[in-house]
Protein backbone atom coordinates (compact mmCIF):
# COMPACT_ATOMS: atom_id res chain seq x y z
CA UNK A 1 0.00 0.00 0.00
CA UNK A 2 3.03 2.59 1.13
CA UNK A 3 4.50 2.16 -3.02
CA UNK A 4 0.82 2.39 -4.47
CA UNK A 5 0.12 5.57 -2.79
CA UNK A 6 4.11 6.94 -3.11
CA UNK A 7 3.79 6.34 -6.81
CA UNK A 8 -0.09 7.57 -7.07
CA UNK A 9 1.62 10.94 -5.77
CA UNK A 10 4.46 10.65 -8.31
CA UNK A 11 2.60 10.14 -11.01
CA UNK A 12 -0.15 13.01 -9.98
CA UNK A 13 3.23 15.36 -9.98
CA UNK A 14 4.54 14.14 -12.87
CA UNK A 15 1.37 14.47 -14.87
CA UNK A 16 1.70 18.40 -13.51
CA UNK A 17 4.92 18.91 -14.37
CA UNK A 18 4.15 17.74 -18.09
CA UNK A 19 1.64 20.12 -18.09
CA UNK A 20 3.63 23.21 -16.79
CA UNK A 21 6.29 22.21 -19.36
CA UNK A 22 4.12 22.61 -22.35
CA UNK A 23 3.39 26.25 -21.32
CA UNK A 24 5.22 28.60 -22.48
CA UNK A 25 5.87 30.36 -19.48
CA UNK A 26 9.81 31.73 -18.26
CA UNK A 27 11.46 29.43 -16.53
CA UNK A 28 13.57 30.17 -13.39
CA UNK A 29 17.08 28.96 -13.80
CA UNK A 30 19.33 28.94 -10.83
CA UNK A 31 22.71 27.17 -10.36
CA UNK A 32 22.48 23.40 -9.15
CA UNK A 33 25.26 20.06 -9.01
CA UNK A 34 23.65 17.85 -11.13
CA UNK A 35 24.72 14.56 -8.93
CA UNK A 36 21.74 16.15 -6.94
CA UNK A 37 19.43 15.60 -9.09
CA UNK A 38 20.28 12.40 -10.82
CA UNK A 39 20.25 11.27 -7.24
CA UNK A 40 16.63 12.17 -6.58
CA UNK A 41 15.16 10.56 -9.96
CA UNK A 42 16.99 7.68 -9.27
CA UNK A 43 15.66 7.77 -5.81
CA UNK A 44 12.65 8.34 -7.43
CA UNK A 45 12.39 4.98 -9.53
CA UNK A 46 13.49 2.89 -7.03
CA UNK A 47 10.72 1.03 -6.41
CA UNK A 48 9.63 0.89 -10.03
CA UNK A 49 13.13 -1.10 -10.39
CA UNK A 50 12.90 -3.41 -7.56
CA UNK A 51 9.33 -4.34 -8.48
CA UNK A 52 11.01 -5.40 -11.68
CA UNK A 53 13.90 -6.34 -10.35
CA UNK A 54 16.53 -4.01 -12.60
CA UNK A 55 19.58 -2.99 -11.79
CA UNK A 56 20.75 0.18 -11.97
CA UNK A 57 23.82 2.39 -11.72
CA UNK A 58 24.52 5.28 -10.93
CA UNK A 59 28.02 6.81 -11.52
CA UNK A 60 28.58 10.68 -10.95
CA UNK A 61 31.84 11.66 -10.08
CA UNK A 62 32.78 13.17 -7.07
CA UNK A 63 33.67 16.75 -8.14
CA UNK A 64 31.06 19.07 -8.45
CA UNK A 65 29.19 19.62 -11.65
CA UNK A 66 27.25 22.81 -11.79
CA UNK A 67 24.52 23.80 -14.61
CA UNK A 68 21.92 26.55 -14.75
CA UNK A 69 18.89 25.04 -14.29
CA UNK A 70 14.90 24.05 -13.18
CA UNK A 71 16.02 21.35 -11.30
CA UNK A 72 12.39 20.63 -10.81
CA UNK A 73 11.95 20.41 -15.12
CA UNK A 74 15.23 19.20 -15.31
CA UNK A 75 14.15 16.51 -12.85
CA UNK A 76 10.86 15.54 -14.63
CA UNK A 77 12.98 15.24 -18.42
CA UNK A 78 15.41 12.91 -16.68
CA UNK A 79 12.48 11.25 -15.32
CA UNK A 80 10.83 10.80 -18.90
CA UNK A 81 13.83 8.93 -19.79
CA UNK A 82 14.74 6.72 -17.20
CA UNK A 83 10.48 5.78 -17.03
CA UNK A 84 10.93 4.52 -20.45
CA UNK A 85 14.32 2.71 -19.95
CA UNK A 86 12.14 0.98 -17.14
CA UNK A 87 9.41 -0.52 -19.39
CA UNK A 88 11.97 -1.14 -21.79
CA UNK A 89 14.13 -3.80 -20.31
CA UNK A 90 12.81 -7.11 -19.37
CA UNK A 91 12.15 -7.78 -15.51
CA UNK A 92 14.87 -9.66 -13.48
CA UNK A 93 17.35 -8.87 -16.75
CA UNK A 94 17.23 -5.06 -16.84
CA UNK A 95 19.79 -2.79 -16.53
CA UNK A 96 19.89 1.00 -16.33
CA UNK A 97 23.05 3.14 -16.55
CA UNK A 98 23.30 6.72 -15.08
CA UNK A 99 26.34 8.29 -15.66
CA UNK A 100 27.85 11.74 -16.18
CA UNK A 101 30.76 13.11 -17.88
CA UNK A 102 32.06 16.34 -18.31
CA UNK A 103 34.74 18.82 -20.42
CA UNK A 104 35.49 22.34 -19.26
CA UNK A 105 32.38 23.43 -21.27
CA UNK A 106 29.54 20.53 -20.86
CA UNK A 107 28.14 18.29 -18.62
CA UNK A 108 26.96 14.89 -20.42
CA UNK A 109 24.56 12.99 -18.82
CA UNK A 110 24.38 9.81 -20.20
CA UNK A 111 21.39 7.55 -19.90
CA UNK A 112 21.95 4.38 -21.14
CA UNK A 113 19.45 0.31 -21.07
CA UNK A 114 19.52 -2.79 -22.39
CA UNK A 115 16.26 -2.94 -23.51
CA UNK A 116 14.31 -3.67 -26.38
CA UNK A 117 15.76 -0.74 -28.36
CA UNK A 118 14.09 1.92 -30.81
CA UNK A 119 14.29 0.88 -34.33
CA UNK A 120 16.57 2.55 -36.42
CA UNK A 121 13.12 3.67 -38.82
CA UNK A 122 11.45 5.76 -35.26
CA UNK A 123 14.57 7.48 -34.58
CA UNK A 124 14.24 10.70 -36.80
CA UNK A 125 10.55 11.09 -35.16
CA UNK A 126 11.30 10.14 -31.55
CA UNK A 127 11.10 13.38 -30.15
CA UNK A 128 8.10 14.70 -32.16
CA UNK A 129 4.88 15.21 -29.85
CA UNK A 130 2.27 12.26 -30.20
CA UNK A 131 4.57 9.84 -31.92
CA UNK A 132 5.00 6.43 -29.60
CA UNK A 133 5.64 2.74 -30.47
CA UNK A 134 3.80 1.89 -27.59
CA UNK A 135 0.54 0.35 -27.14
CA UNK A 136 -0.01 2.40 -24.52
CA UNK A 137 1.27 5.57 -24.88
CA UNK A 138 0.23 9.01 -26.35
CA UNK A 139 3.75 10.22 -27.24
CA UNK A 140 4.33 13.20 -25.11
CA UNK A 141 7.37 12.43 -22.48
CA UNK A 142 10.14 12.63 -25.21
CA UNK A 143 8.66 15.92 -26.37
CA UNK A 144 8.69 17.28 -23.70
CA UNK A 145 12.17 16.07 -22.64
CA UNK A 146 13.17 17.58 -25.77
CA UNK A 147 11.43 21.15 -25.05
CA UNK A 148 12.72 21.08 -21.22
CA UNK A 149 16.59 20.33 -22.57
CA UNK A 150 16.51 22.93 -25.40
CA UNK A 151 15.04 25.76 -22.45
CA UNK A 152 18.38 24.88 -20.30
CA UNK A 153 20.18 25.70 -23.79
CA UNK A 154 21.58 22.18 -24.03
CA UNK A 155 21.13 19.05 -26.61
CA UNK A 156 19.81 15.42 -26.58
CA UNK A 157 20.99 12.61 -28.91
CA UNK A 158 19.92 9.04 -28.58
CA UNK A 159 21.49 5.92 -30.10
CA UNK A 160 19.99 2.01 -29.94
CA UNK A 161 21.23 -0.77 -31.21
CA UNK A 162 17.87 -3.18 -30.81
CA UNK A 163 17.87 -5.84 -28.12
CA UNK A 164 20.92 -4.39 -27.25
CA UNK A 165 21.66 -0.68 -25.93
CA UNK A 166 19.75 2.51 -26.39
CA UNK A 167 21.79 5.73 -24.94
CA UNK A 168 20.62 9.13 -24.43
CA UNK A 169 22.70 11.53 -23.90
CA UNK A 170 21.75 15.23 -22.76
CA UNK A 171 24.61 17.74 -23.04
CA UNK A 172 24.03 20.91 -20.88
CA UNK A 173 26.62 23.94 -20.51
CA UNK A 174 28.48 24.25 -17.63
CA UNK A 175 28.69 26.84 -14.94
CA UNK A 176 31.20 28.42 -12.86
CA UNK A 177 30.54 29.02 -9.43
CA UNK A 178 31.10 28.53 -5.88
CA UNK A 179 30.07 24.90 -5.14
CA UNK A 180 28.81 26.12 -1.78
CA UNK A 181 26.44 28.03 -3.93
CA UNK A 182 25.03 25.71 -6.04
CA UNK A 183 21.99 24.20 -4.37
CA UNK A 184 21.85 19.96 -4.76
CA UNK A 185 17.87 20.27 -4.15
CA UNK A 186 17.23 16.87 -2.78
CA UNK A 187 14.35 16.77 -0.36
Amino acid sequence: LEIISRNSQRISTLITRLLESSRPDEMHLEAVDIRGILEECVGTIQDRTRLKRIDVVLDVPSESLVIKANAERMKMAILNILVNAIEAVEAGKGRIHVRVSSTSEHCIIHLADNGCGIPQEHLPNLFEPYFTSKKSGIGLGLAATLNIVKAHAGEIDVTSVPRKETVFRITLPRVTVNVEAASYHRK
